[in-house]
């Protein structure tokens, strides 16, 4: 079924059993409430729907109101009801405004809109009201009041106030990572949702209930799987904005040309969708209550290119899906961080002012432990690493966290088990008489595993050396790991 902006949409097809697909659907408002089993003139949506007209609204008007309902239950028993509830479910999730208007009365006990509402009351974009006389909506307003929201008791005004949240004035909104329709996102990000088609359900609804139909949106990228870039005109059709500043990831960019034709083709060419990729900029300004202005540049990866730009220049990127919200420079606006839901510009700026109390805390890279150490002594000789007096002042001159001590360097030389142990594990604390007084660093690759080892008696070779940076040169035979040093020293020293 083809239908143009403002149809009145309902579930079926005329002359078919089919339901009507889900598909430009932006800028719509689904009328929730009890719907009648009989009589279906009386449907309050024609009403509503006159109101609609008569105020201005342009987009679609969702009815859920099927008037052969009964006769295909009774065709096709709860596989109908599995269908019309799921065609519900895609239209109230896809809708910019969701509407409940709840005549309540014995003829119509809205028994199904009671669990619709617990589902929705809570959520931006949705608006609750009953006339004056409908019965047993008390208690759905009072947890509307929870939410500081208000319920409406005039048709006209909820429908006034589902169309000034869809046309609210112009502004700016940022996201990132969405990853329509890609199971690997699904399960590595560890998303809250039982499914791709949930997860791709909530971000559609999330977008459209916070952007309005005049909305600028930023995407710094990871629009859509790869593999499911035929479906990107559908996605796009039902996504509210005025304008879409799609920053390509590294998934996009798989793609590049496919999403450029797909842009340019069909009913997306009438819209205005800007594509950027490494090599094209794109920068936004955002104004302050003061009236001054922040300049933002949005990114994709946050460290695999680099960004020439001035101090006063704010990143905002995606990738890490939140793994890593600050930087110094920028935060991450991935939908991940933020409920899925898109950032407002006030959000952005929020994030940015508070940038400046952002200490070493947020920054560091790990959490600053003490590292757990044990001690050894091993016997200097034991694999005849005799060193002279001169390489081992030389050596000890070193800070002692350039001191290091690695174990093994291959397989054969600790038969008893097949991991490489050539990182270094700890550092020396002293030598003399023989022995060599090491200090393990169980924080450190291998550092535990090698701890244990020790503890069992297990024989492992060791090797001595300064740390890259201190430029340590140990002379021995290179062709004799077990060959007796004779000569140490510090380059430039």
């Amino acid at each position: 079924m083809q239908h143009t902006e403002g149809t009145y949409i309902l579930p079926y097809i005329d002359g078919d059993n089919k339901f009507t697909p889900v598909v430009n659907m932006r800028s719509s408002i689904f009328l929730a409430g009890p719907c009648p089993r009989e009589n279906y003139g009386e449907d309050w949506r024609f009403e509503a729907a006159t109101i609609l007209r008569r105020l201005g609204f342009k987009g679609n008007i969702i009815s859920p109101t099927n008037d052969h309902y009964m006769e295909m239950r009774k065709n096709y028993g709860l596989e109908m009801l599995s269908q019309q509830t799921e065609w519900e479910r895609r239209m109230m999730h896809t809708c910019s405004a969701l509407v409940f208007w709840v005549p309540r009365s014995e003829k119509w006990p809205a028994y199904t809109t009671n669990v619709e509402y617990g589902e929705w009351y809570k959520k931006e974009g949705v608006f609750f009201g009953y006339p004056e006389g409908a019965i047993k909506n008390e208690y759905l307003e009072l947890k509307l009041q929870e939410q500081n929201k208000t319920a409406y008791h005039t048709l006209e005004g909820i429908l006034k106030a589902a169309m000034e949240h869809i046309y609210r004035p112009a502004d700016s909104y940022f996201t990132a990572d969405t990853h329509f329709g890609q199971e690997r996102t699904l399960q590595l990000s560890r998303r809250p949702f039982v499914g791709v088609e949930e997860m791709d359900l909530t971000m559609v609804s999330n977008w459209n209930k916070r952007v309005p139909e005049s909305g600028i949106v930023y995407h710094a990228g990871d629009f859509i799987d790869p593999a499911q870039i035929d479906k990107l005109p559908t996605v796009l059709s039902n996504l509210n904005f005025a304008e879409l500043h799609w920053v390509l990831g590294n998934y996009d960019r798989k793609i590049k040309e496919q999403i450029l034709e797909t842009v340019k083709s069909g009913d997306l060419v009438n819209r205005q969708i800007f594509i950027y990729d490494i090599e094209d900029p794109c920068y936004v300004n955002l104004k302050k209550g003061d009236g001054t202005e922040v300049k933002f540049r949005v990114i994709h990866e946050p460290a695999d290119f680099e960004y020439h730009d001035g101090l006063d220049v704010t990143y905002l990127f995606g990738h890490i899906h939140g793994r890593s919200f600050a930087k110094r420079n920028g935060f991450d606006i991935a939908c991940d961080y933020s409920n899925y839901t898109p950032l407002s510009s006030e959000q952005v700026l929020w994030f940015k002012n508070a940038m400046q109390y952002w200490d070493k805390n947020v920054y560091c890279d790990r959490v600053n432990r003490v590292p757990e150490m044990v001690e050894y002594t091993l016997d200097a000789t034991e694999h005849s690493y005799i060193w002279p007096p001169q390489a081992i002042h030389s050596f000890m001159r070193l800070p002692e966290e350039k001191r290091l001590v690695t174990f093994g360097k291959k397989e054969s030389d600790y038969p008893v088990t097949d991991i490489d142990l050539s990182t270094a594990v700890g550092t020396i604390k002293d030598i003399q008489d023989g022995k060599i007084l090491i200090s393990v660093n169980k924080d450190w690759p291998m550092g535990k595993m090698v701890s244990e080892m020790l503890d069992k008696k297990i024989q492992l070779k060791f090797f001595l050396t300064g740390a890259a940076d201190s430029s340590m040169i140990i002379e021995r035979d290179v062709n004799d790991p077990g060959a007796t040093i004779y000569g140490a020293q510090l380059k430039n020293e």
